[in-house]
């Protein structure tokens, strides 16, 4: 099989919204686990409830079970009320070194996706927002290792300068991580299409 971007499968041939909708519900649920236990992110009690009612109802229109107005009422609903208030976005948390919590913020990203009212930008998004889910998830352990490691460097060293290097390589696990992830993505389309 060619290498190929999951832009370019898209967009290589028609899909069936059914594969597209189907397709975004599988790459969110690679990320329901950083959804599903984050019991201090949320700002609000009923977040996780209206991600997974996002992803129930994208499940349900794949299916044809949806309306319109369901789809575009789940996805008006699964907003992440954090990223709203403070106005920090999982690129912005990642640059400053909180892994964890971009990735935590663009698993909800990726639920929300799988509800948008135009199947292909669901599909797309959502692979997307869960590569980048996967790749803060594995940059939150390089920055471990990180901090291992400018703790064993010489006290020399300036302390930002440590954390410089900490940062360069929890996002060069970032990027290693999610071009996996996207990698998989597109073998898992591959096979759905045919």
């Amino acid at each position: 099989m060619r290498r190929c971007s999951i832009i370019e499968l898209l967009y290589e041939g028609p899909v069936s919204t059914v594969t597209l909708r189907t397709f975004a519900v599988w790459a969110a649920m690679r990320t329901w686990h950083l959804v599903a236990a984050s019991v201090d992110y949320d700002l609000d009690t009923r977040a996780r409830l209206r991600f997974a009612c996002a992803l129930n109802t994208a499940r349900r229109e794949a299916r044809g079970r949806v309306t319109v107005a369901e789809l575009r009422a789940a996805w008006m609903d699964a907003r992440d009320e954090r990223a709203m208030k403070t106005g920090w976005w999982p690129e912005r948390l990642a640059s400053r070194g909180a892994f964890s919590s971009a990735a935590q913020m663009a698993a909800r990203f990726a639920c929300r996706a799988t509800c948008h009212p135009d199947a292909m930008t669901a599909a797309l998004s959502t692979s997307h927002s869960t590569g980048w889910a996967i790749g803060y998830l594995a940059a939150s352990d390089g920055a471990a290792r990180g901090r291992t490691l400018a703790a064993t460097e010489s006290h020399s060293s300036s302390s930002r300068a440590c954390w410089l290097r900490m940062l360069r390589v929890a996002h060069r696990f970032a990027d290693e991580a999610r071009t996996a992830e996207e990698a998989e993505h597109v073998r898992k389309l591959c096979r759905w299409i045919g």
